[in-house]
């Protein structure tokens, strides 16, 4: 990464500068928040110090860990055996992973649009108080953020290049798999990445060979995983047995579209097995053979659900607030007290209403992107994102993983409210026109201002 040409357009130092701006305050954040584990933080922080201490990737119940890819908590495991296992250890590295996201989106931005989209939109994610917050919890997205950034801007690095295409693009898949063993969702992009590369193609066989070691590498780094579900389970898991989960969260009687714990509760205890692991398969397989079921027999309530889990994705900003304040319907168990949190949830909110309207401005502006290729890409990677949760639960988390590529929108819309301004100001600066007489001649200057003539 730090070989891209990229880097050559905004130069070593910018980029430094625009890391340190996106860190502070973070880590500013990161020292003020209370960093108690949340949510999924919760579990993810346990298996991390279960990795650390040498048990393996086990749950609570010490049964092999089947419902969360393993990235994030290996990753965790290794950080507390180094630095201890306090809390705040996750938040930092959250703080740093961040960070670097901001610094690789804007190497990515110039090389799609140029150096001033470029830092416009690194500046943009280094500000973004959503993310701030967030990396005062333990959740994975600030890892996979900047795992998925970087598998893009060396996919475009390697698609330009001219020598060592087939390392850059081997690195690029290495990324790619890495943030699928955190997150399974980067699978959906991958037809989006091939029809990038297919307009960036320089032949056939090179389209193939190409886009061959891509996507052999991320597949390898997800083999591991795979057997070990394989010779555990005695069955084929490729990724992480919480997809039915989600999807019957989301779609059965009386679904709202978004978290139902009641009906996680009940899941649970109708598919209850001899421990944690076998007890998430079972409610993985009938999550997704009952919400399917429910999907053929209610397509007019399935209409409802989804437009409800579409405003329940964008309707706020404000989950890494959220898990800082503390969850729960308790104010007396909140880690923040309510007018704290209220100027938080308003900062983060005000703020995301403001970059998905400019991110509107830029993706009308897709028919000028370099002949569409960069259009191609951001699109292959937002819409299919949006189409998983479509499926899958809506929620203000399921958006974090977009806000990259909102960003890069959001830097283009601002290029081109400046365009228009620019263009506007030349026109306000030239000659009036002459006034005219109801006859629809010129009027008479000024006798006064006329020149005489002897």
């Amino acid at each position: 990464l730090l070989r891209v040409s990229s880097l050559r357009m905004i130069g070593r130092n910018t980029a430094l500068a625009l890391f340190a701006a996106a860190l502070l305050p973070r880590l500013v954040f990161v020292l003020w928040a209370p960093g108690e584990p949340a949510a999924d933080g919760q579990f993810y922080h346990a298996y991390g110090e279960h990795i650390a201490r040498g048990w393996g990737y086990i749950d609570l119940d010490g049964s092999p860990v089947v419902r969360w890819m393993p990235g994030w908590p290996m990753l965790l495991g290794g950080l507390y055996a180094v630095f201890g296992s306090g809390t705040q250890v996750a938040l930092f590295a959250n703080a740093f992973f961040d960070a670097t996201t901001a610094t690789l989106l804007s190497l990515l931005g110039s090389r799609l649009f140029g150096r001033r989209i470029g830092l416009c939109a690194g500046g943009l994610y280094a500000l973004w108080p959503g993310m701030i917050f967030l990396c005062g919890s333990h959740m994975s997205e600030p890892l996979f953020n900047v795992l998925l950034v970087a598998a893009l801007l060396l996919t475009v690095e390697a698609a330009g290049a001219d020598s060592l295409r087939i390392t850059r693009f081997a690195a690029a898949g290495l990324c790619l798999g890495a943030a699928a063993l955190v997150k399974a969702e980067p699978l959906v992009t991958t037809p989006g990445i091939a029809f990038y590369l297919w307009q960036t193609r320089r032949g056939g066989a090179d389209f193939t060979r190409t886009t061959a070691v891509l996507f052999l590498v991320a597949a390898a780094v997800l083999v591991p995983w795979t057997v070990r579900n394989y010779l555990t389970f005695d069955r084929f898991l490729p990724t992480a047995a919480s997809g039915g989960i989600g999807v019957y969260l989301a779609n059965h009687p009386g679904a709202t579209g978004g978290q139902d714990f009641l009906a996680n509760r009940a899941l649970q205890q109708r598919f209850k097995r001899e421990n944690a692991a076998w007890t998430a398969i079972a409610r993985n397989d009938a999550g997704w053979r009952d919400a399917w079921a429910f999907v053929r027999a209610n397509p007019g309530e399935e209409s409802r659900i989804i437009a409800n889990k579409l405003r329940l994705t964008y309707r706020s900003d404000a989950r890494g607030a959220k898990l800082v304040r503390g969850l729960g319907p308790d104010p007396a168990a909140w880690h923040l007290d309510p007018a704290t949190w209220q100027r938080l949830q308003w900062t983060a909110n005000g703020y995301w209403f403001t970059m998905l309207a400019l991110a509107t401005v830029g993706l009308a502006t897709t028919r000028s992107w370099k002949r569409g290729t960069a259009a191609l890409l951001l699109l292959g990677v937002l819409l299919p994102w949006l189409c998983l949760h479509i499926v899958l639960l809506g929620g203000p988390r399921y958006h974090v993983p977009q806000i990259p590529v909102l960003a890069l929108l959001a830097a283009c819309g601002i290029a081109q409210l400046r365009r228009g301004r620019t263009a506007a100001e030349p026109a306000s600066r030239t000659t009036p026109a002459p006034e005219m007489n109801p006859a629809g001649r010129e009027t008479d200057p000024d006798p006064a201002e006329t020149p005489r003539s002897d």
